[in-house]
């Protein structure tokens, strides 16, 4: 959900077009032309590190706070519904009955949309070996770890800053 967000602002549209990258390789190229922005626009002071840092905290402290949202939407929405059941305005079986309902429309979605995610999958697979796993990963990856490989440890640091602050 927040990739979908992301590649949907305007910012990043910018940077990937109107549509997020459809391979990991297109996403690759794409991170290569955002250091190359990031170093012109910091100077020769700063460099692949930094900038790998910087948005690696920025990324850690985004995550951090997503998913203090979400924990607490989910106890907080909890304890509505339990409240509810102990008040008697809602009997546990209506509840049973009403996430039912929810599973199957989204299980009807995914079959719906299931030659779209056929063709994302086929793009996904790096290796070609037909299946999309951690290899396929782990091929552009090292890919781009070598070729950015400062960039690569500032923003898992960053990162691990990042969301320790958040």
């Amino acid at each position: 959900m927040c990739a979908a967000l992301c590649c949907s602002s305007s910012s990043a549209q910018s940077f990937f077009g109107p549509a997020p990258p459809s391979d990991l390789q297109s996403a690759a190229n794409g991170a290569e032309g955002l250091i190359a922005k990031a170093k012109a626009l910091c100077g020769p002071n700063v460099g692949e590190t930094g900038i790998g840092f910087g948005a690696g905290c920025v990324a850690g402290f985004a995550c951090k706070k997503v998913q203090n949202i979400v924990v607490g939407a989910a106890f907080l929405t909890g304890g509505i519904a339990g409240g509810a059941c102990l008040a008697g305005w809602v009997k546990p079986e209506d509840l049973k009955e009403k996430a039912e309902q929810i599973m199957d429309k989204g299980v009807e979605k995914v079959h719906e949309n299931m030659d779209k995610l056929t063709g994302i999958m086929a793009k996904l697979d790096a290796d070609g070996d037909g299946k999309v796993d951690l290899s396929d990963s782990k091929l552009v990856l090292s890919k781009f770890y070598k070729k950015h490989s400062g960039f690569s440890m500032g923003l898992v640091g960053g990162a691990l800053v990042g969301y320790r602050m958040g």
